[in-house]
Formats: C-alpha cells, structure tokens, sequence
C-alpha cells in the first residue's frame, strides 16, 4: 500500500476532516486536513506534518501519535494560519498575526459591554 494510501486511511479511520489532497511532484502529495497540513514524500516514505497555529498542545499530540502508527518518519515543520486574505503565515508570523487578533477580539468585547453598561444606566426607563 502506498504511503499516500496509508495517511488517507488513517486519517479517515480517526473522522479527521480531509478538505483537500492533490498531487504537487513526482512522489509528493498534500493533504489540507482538520488542524494540519501533511506534506507526503512517496518516494522517502516522509511525512512533514504542519499544524494550525491555534491548535491546542493536546489535540497536537493526539495527531502527532495517529501519524505514529504508519510507522513512517515523521518531520514536524512551522506552525501555521491563513490571514485575512487566505495568506499562509507560518512561524513565528502566525503566532504574532493570533496574538494581534486576540488583542483585538478582547478590546471589541471590552468596548461591547461598555457600550451596553452605558445604555443601560443612561437610559431613561419610564417603566421601571
């Protein structure tokens, strides 16, 4: 069975989402899955494993021992996320772009509920 064969199974056998796979070289082979991204080497019988940069430690290790059980060499690369733009990002890019966007969630939140606050100890309630 061949290895691209072998990491479709797998993957399917454990329900992780595949949304894309396709060829890109002779012998090589990429699969878009739920967290990561595999880059599959036939011909080296390599995996090089890249996961989303917003995936928890222990969801990482979960995929980390699925792929371990095809028995095959496993590279772990950069972390990654696509920007707002479909941009791949990866390393140390990809963590700052969360923790930007993180930042940014939290001040959106916090001026939310200030806005709220605001509405309801100014407005003139007649009924209350």
């Amino acid at each position: 069975m061949s290895l691209v064969n072998a990491v479709r199974d797998k993957v399917i056998e454990y329900g992780i989402k595949i949304y894309n796979d396709y060829g890109v070289e002779e012998n090589e082979y990429v699969f878009f899955v739920e967290d990561m991204i595999l880059f599959i080497n036939e011909k080296e019988k390599t995996i090089g494993v890249s996961f989303q940069a917003t995936t928890k430690p222990d969801r990482v290790g979960s995929l980390t021992l699925i792929l371990d059980q095809l028995k095959t060499d496993i590279n772990i690369m950069d972390s990654f996320v696509f920007d707002t733009e479909n941009r791949y990002i990866s390393g140390d890019k990809a963590f700052k772009l969360i923790e930007a966007k993180q930042e940014e969630d939290v001040i959106r939140e916090f001026l939310k509920k200030q806005t709220y606050q605001h509405m309801l100890l100014s407005a003139d309630c007649h009924e209350c």
